[in-house]
């Protein structure tokens, strides 16, 4: 185009000169027509010789939205990246508050219509601002990453109340330590100020689907036997820190109890025909920390006093141990 303009204006000085002592202007404007038509054939010969490349530039995505994703069971954030070019992906990278940028996956070539793809991030957490970015490649080559944008991750929701069966219980006595008391269909918890009697309950967590991402309630609940005792005990229940078997636990191989310790449950209801105990925290540390579940302990502190509960051996299915869960997800 360059070369055109030249080639014109050199043109317009020759013909400028020859008729600069022309009086009658009608020569001036045969000549200017003239010459702008030499003009135009030039630039159509010199458009003809250099064509516009094809190709867009390789260049800077953007991220024009963040929205939440919610698909049941799950939650989840979608970032929309807009683009112009041939690139022949996306890389896209997060970080949380604190955290540095750490690329958490790719995306391939643009094909919609209006230049915009969307990337999905399931792995976020509840309520968790995180900020992303991303940048394109092509050939081995980065372009440089796009402007920082966050959003806060969705809060999850809570999931039905479901109950949890026992799948083990059994009671040992101090006064016969080797005796085994787990085909028994129920359960004692006593002290007489000498001995004791402490009953194990074991539950089976497979019904907490692996998307929970923590635990909203858990409460135990026994049902006291039928016969009326004299002195009800006031029993208060523990984490197991061992494991133990229904067929053989006695006394002498009994687990150990978190006495004391910080999975103490505490009683929250007893009016003789059944006792509830809350274990939020412990069915939590269960599902959600990973630590090992061996079950749970009742037996009397210092309180001196006897109470008999049923055992999953009962006729009866609602008067089994049982657990209730809530949890998030």
């Amino acid at each position: 185009m360059k070369a055109t303009i030249k080639i014109a204006f050199i043109i317009m000085l020759i013909f400028s000169s020859l008729v600069r002592n022309l009086r009658y202007s009608i020569y001036k404007l045969v000549i200017s027509l003239g010459i702008i038509g030499i003009t135009m054939l030039i630039g159509c010969g010199d458009k003809e010789a250099n064509p516009v490349p094809k190709d867009e530039p390789f260049n800077t995505p953007s991220i024009s939205l963040i929205s939440e994703l919610l698909n049941e069971p799950k939650r989840g954030l979608a970032i929309d990246i807009r683009y112009y070019g041939n690139a022949d992906g996306f890389e896209i990278q997060r970080k949380g508050v604190g955290e540095s940028f750490n690329t958490i996956g790719n995306l391939g070539p643009s094909t919609s219509d209006n230049h915009q793809d969307t990337y999905e991030d399931w792995d976020v957490g509840i309520k968790k601002h995180y900020v992303y970015r991303v940048c394109a490649y092509k050939d081995g080559e980065k372009s440089e990453w796009s402007s920082e944008d966050g959003r806060t991750s969705p809060s999850w929701q809570i999931g039905a109340l479901i109950t949890v069966p026992s799948i083990a219980d059994a009671y040992v006595d101090e006064a016969l330590p080797n005796k085994n008391f787990g085909d028994e269909d129920v359960l004692e918890i006593a002290y007489d100020g000498v001995q004791r009697r402490i009953s194990y309950i074991k539950f089976q967590l497979d019904l907490i689907p692996d998307y929970a991402n923590g635990i909203d309630f858990a409460q135990l609940i026994v049902f006291s036997w039928d016969e009326p005792v004299i002195n009800p005990s006031t029993p208060n229940g523990f984490a197991l820190l061992s494991d133990w078997e229904e067929s053989s636990v006695t006394w002498n191989n009994k687990p150990t109890e978190s006495v004391g310790g910080a999975f103490i449950i505490q009683t929250i209801y007893n009016d003789g025909t059944f006792y509830l105990f809350e274990i939020t925290g412990t069915v939590d540390d269960w599902i959600i920390d990973g630590e090992p579940n061996y079950g749970i302990a009742l037996r009397c502190l210092n309180s001196q006093g006897r109470s008999i509960i049923w055992s999953k051996e009962a006729y009866y299915e609602f008067l089994k141990p049982k657990l209730e869960i809530r949890y998030e997800w």
